[in-house]
């Protein structure tokens, strides 16, 4: 009877090719002794990930499930259906696994965990690192995700795979896929959850053609608030909005309503109105709100007053980007 393994990768791919060898060789050294299996999705009219196929012909572990849609959370359904692991890790084609993806199997096993996540290294397109994406400090998955600090990549998370066998990633939707994901699991159940705190994956960011490029930091800031105010609303409901995660709900929203108000202050007005009323006397967690002239002004004012400020820092840094000269993250 063949043993299963203890960890299943799920790589989606679309044409990827020059990043997606990495991919599979870090898999295949993800979980302690070995034990993984790597299940690449190819999804869509795309035969580029044919060449790297070659290479890991005679790789037992390497299989290859290519599906004629060409939808990444088609392509991660696909995975998870076949998957045969006690431990589920998604990875994106153009990232890699680090040295600390085996501590956090290891923690999963230690104490039984059904989702287990690590830091995540940002890199840029020639995987020169940029910045650590650390978590939130809490010890609760839910607050983890109310929090400015919510993490929700896919690279960010293991899952074991009987937890979450019962449920799917939405195969509708072309943005934000892993924020709805993290949102939904988090509306089904409390988690057994637990961090570690050495990076075990990488966040590729590069200029390459993606869905997401289309959709603009003030949309997906937008989602995220929509997503994440949903939760709060559900939680509240079910009367699970507990002091922890009132806190850090608080935090959360106020940090979407400070990175987004600048960009489009006529949706988060109305935002920034039904935080204070549900979280009244919090703000954005910035210095000039730990002042005294930051607490009596108030949010909306303050906001309107950094406007032209905060639009020039945006064009300078969209300046530099643009030019070559500074990442979207390195400022």
């Amino acid at each position: 009877m063949r043993k299963l393994p203890l960890l299943s990768v799920v790589i989606p791919t679309h044409k990827r090719p020059q990043f997606l060898s990495q991919a599979i060789e870090s898999a295949l050294q993800a979980a302690p002794d070995g034990e993984v299996e790597v299940i690449v999705v190819p999804n869509g009219a795309d035969e580029s990930w044919k060449e790297v196929a070659k290479n890991f012909k005679n790789y037992s572990r390497v299989h290859w499930h290519p599906i004629s849609k060409a939808h990444a959370n088609v392509a991660r359904n696909e995975g998870k259906r076949i998957a045969s692991g006690k431990y589920l890790w998604f990875l994106d084609d153009d990232d890699y696994f680090l040295s600390g993806a085996a501590s956090v199997i290891e923690l999963a096993e230690k104490e039984s965990l059904e989702i287990a996540s690590a830091p995540v290294e940002l890199v840029t397109h020639d995987g020169r690192s940029i910045k650590t994406l650390k978590l939130a400090p809490t010890n609760d998955f839910t607050s983890f995700l109310l929090s400015p600090e919510r993490c929700t990549g896919f690279q960010f998370h293991i899952f074991l795979r009987a937890s979450i066998s019962d449920f799917w990633l939405n195969e509708k939707i072309n943005i934000g896929q892993d924020t709805h994901w993290a949102h939904y699991l988090c509306r089904q159940k409390d988690w057994r959850w637990g961090k570690v705190s050495e990076s075990g994956c990488t966040w590729r960011q590069h200029s390459l053609p993606q869905i997401s490029k289309a959709f603009g930091p003030s949309e997906h800031l937008i989602l995220q608030e929509q997503l994440l105010w949903e939760t709060i609303m559900h939680l509240s409901y079910k009367n699970q909005l507990t002091d922890d995660r009132t806190y850090y709900a608080a935090k959360g929203m106020w940090s979407l309503i400070h990175a987004g108000f600048f960009m489009h202050p006529r949706y988060w007005y109305p935002v920034m109105k039904k935080v204070q009323a549900r979280f009244p006397s919090t703000y954005p967690n910035i210095a000039i709100y730990s002042k005294p002239v930051g607490r009596w002004i108030p949010p909306l004012a303050l906001e309107t007053i950094m406007l032209p400020k905060r639009w020039l820092n945006h064009l300078k840094r969209q300046r530099l980007v643009k030019q070559g000269i500074r990442n979207t993250w390195e400022f």
